[in-house]
């Protein structure tokens, strides 16, 4: 072999050129050139890699080839399979068959969202109600353009120039023998004040404790005079205030069928609510009967225009008259009277509430009987419609639906006597246009549509007046439904609200309305989820920030709350409740408390006032009978 670059004979199996150095590492095919080729360029069957011929199969090489070419045979119709979908349906089934295919899949997308958040939510407060638990904490901080209304503000008397940020951190425990509270408050970096408050069930039935750490080791007990977790939702809840009078919260709020439950009973009933997953396959079945009700639409081409983008779609027009719901009503009534899985459903539940506090009498209730009851009630809606017509429905409901090439909905316009709705979100590539139409409200605005993510500008106007202008960048609207938001979104006054104003004289000389809101605008940044998430927001006058604020939350499950022993509460007796109180404050210490408020700069006469509170709390006696005592506190 010869090298490729100078020409110099390489030893066999050699890679390096010896003379000039050159990498001669080759893959070739042999190729037969002879007469003897029948066919012209014949394959011989060999390859000759870095020195070294060997013989490969014709059957494994053109087996790598038809795979090769299946593969991205397969990779082509999976990436464009919604648009074959669409065109196969579009093409060979009828207008009204692929007009409920489309709305299958469009309404079956918010239902698989809504059981999330079903599941998420609702299901997981009731199964975990008696040990859960809730933390989060709400921050600011002053940013320039902030310091300098601060101090615009001293020039006219109220002095907030000491305040550079806060915070307020919260726990909040339950189980089914006691509810727990953890308050604290920061102010410029220092944690200055936090509460213990804790509200027993079970032995201890209805008692009542707080304390703040910073000032006492000792809780301040009473008894409210009730359970308030054996009677969450009690249709007459009162308690007793530490003086003596009765606290109600509603006096006049009848009995109702959840009078008595418990804490445990919620679990009991989360336990027997059927999954996300029944759920889902339960509503779909039932939106499949009612779209197979809907005849007589009619399938057409039109372009959809919004804020300069346009986009062909198919369109169809869809009529539902007193006789579809009739129709729709009939067909459920015959699906529930067969279903099942429905039944199932019932069965449980009703098991579930048989052992609870609310079960009274339940045990007699039949899941076929309710099935039976709620198949005749439909069934009576649609003979009240078939005789009186225009009392359900006047007019006929007309829509029409636009359909982009893979089958997803990119506008609506439902018409139903004089009122009329549109919605437009015509898409070209990834450029989004929006226009919806609710009467005199319009929503306009152009942008991005990245997978769901919005990032763009649009406005809410009100009869052809920009009030709100809202700026979105990767908002996600695919999760919003489940309860999760991403994304940020920037609020701003409207041009032409800021004009109305001005025009209307809106304020006084001194203080405009329409300058006051002008060049300010409200960020909000979210990444939420069920179980964590945060919330930052940011108040900017134009580009200079005058405020941030950040909110974090998150929830989980907690052990067994602990109780204060006998020896650090100091109980209050309603018959005297000043001498339980007198003892409580002997026992503060206020050093350290006074200290950090010192550190915190404030005005002078704010802050001997606070401190003369703490140093002598007594003095809190002489007003305390004044707010609670005698009367009934609402």
């Amino acid at each position: 072999m010869n090298c490729k670059k100078c020409g110099a004979q390489i030893p066999d199996g050699a890679k390096f050129c010896p003379q000039c150095g050159t990498d001669n590492s080759s893959f070739s095919v042999n190729i037969d050139f002879s007469a003897d080729a029948k066919n012209g360029v014949q394959f011989d069957g060999t390859v000759e890699e870095n020195g070294k011929v060997r013989k490969i199969s014709k059957k494994k090489g053109i087996l790598g080839i038809v795979i090769c070419a299946v593969i991205v045979a397969a990779v082509l119709v999976l990436i464009n399979f919604s648009a074959i979908e669409n065109f196969a349906r579009k093409t060979f089934t009828s207008p009204s068959k692929y007009y409920a295919w489309v709305e299958q899949k469009y309404l079956g997308e918010s239902v698989d969202d809504l059981a999330d958040a079903y599941a998420d939510y609702l299901i997981w407060s009731y199964t975990n109600a008696s040990k859960s638990k809730g933390t989060g904490e709400i921050s600011f901080k002053i940013e320039e353009a902030g310091k300098d209304l601060l101090s615009a503000a001293a020039l006219s008397g109220v002095d907030l120039e000491w305040l550079d940020s806060g915070k307020i951190k919260y726990t909040v425990a339950m189980t089914d023998e006691a509810l727990s509270l953890d308050l604290g408050l920061g102010i410029n970096g220092l944690d200055i004040l936090s509460l213990d408050a804790l509200i027993a069930g079970g032995d201890r039935d209805g008692a009542a404790y707080a304390r703040i750490p910073e000032l006492s080791p000792m809780y301040l007990g009473f008894d409210l005079g009730f359970d308030p977790l054996e009677n969450i939702f009690s249709g007459s809840l009162s308690f007793t205030s530490p003086f003596g009078s009765r606290v109600p919260y509603n006096d006049a709020r009848p009995a109702n069928m959840f009078t008595g439950m418990k804490i445990s009973d919620l679990e009991t009933i989360g336990k027997s609510l059927p999954s996300k997953e029944t759920l889902k396959k339960i509503v779909k079945r039932y939106i499949r009967v009612a779209l197979k009700q809907i005849s007589g639409v009619k399938k057409s081409s039109k372009t959809l225009k919004a804020e300069g983008i346009s986009e062909r779609c198919t369109v169809l027009k869809v009529k539902v008259d007193s006789d579809t719901l009739i129709d729709i009503f009939e067909a459920w009534a015959k699906e529930i009277e067969k279903d099942k899985e429905l039944k199932s459903v019932i069965e449980k539940v009703l098991k579930g509430l048989e052992s609870t506090e609310i079960g009274a009498g339940i045990e007699d209730a039949d899941a076929d009987e309710i099935l039976e009851e709620l198949s005749d009630k439909l069934t009576e809606a649609a003979d009240d419609i078939e005789k009186y017509p225009d009392y359900f429905i006047s007019d006929e409901i007309e829509m029409a639906v636009y359909v982009d090439a893979k089958g997803k909905v990119r506008g609506r316009e439902c018409t139903l006597g004089y009122e009329e709705i549109q919605i437009y979100t015509p898409h070209k590539g990834n450029k989004i246009g929006v226009e919806i139409v609710l009467d005199d409200l319009t929503i306009t605005g152009k942008g991005k549509d990245n997978g769901g993510k919005i990032t763009g500008e649009f406005s809410i106007n009100v009869n052809e007046n920009e009030c709100v202008v809202i700026n979105l960048t990767n908002f996600n609207t695919n999760t919003v439904l489940a309860g999760r938001l991403k994304g940020k979104a920037e609020l701003s006054i409207g041009e032409d609200l800021v004009k109305t104003l001005q025009r209307n004289g809106m304020g006084s000389e001194s203080v405009n309305v329409a300058r006051m809101f002008d060049g300010y605008n409200l960020v909000f940044d979210f990444d939420t989820a069920p179980k964590s998430g945060t919330v930052k927001m940011e108040l900017k006058n134009r580009k200079n920030s005058i405020v941030s604020m950040k909110t974090t939350f998150s929830r989980g499950n907690t052990g067994e709350i602990e109780m204060p022993a006998d020896s650090k509460v100091v109980d209050i007796d309603t018959e005297a409740p000043m001498e339980g109180l007198s003892e409580w404050f002997d026992s503060f210490d206020t050093d350290k408390l006074v200290d950090k408020i010192e550190k915190l700069d404030l005005d002078s006469t704010v802050e001997t006032v606070i401190v003369t509170l703490l140093e002598k709390p007594q003095q809190i006696l002489s007003i305390l009978p004044h707010i609670f005592g005698g009367g009934r506190v609402y």
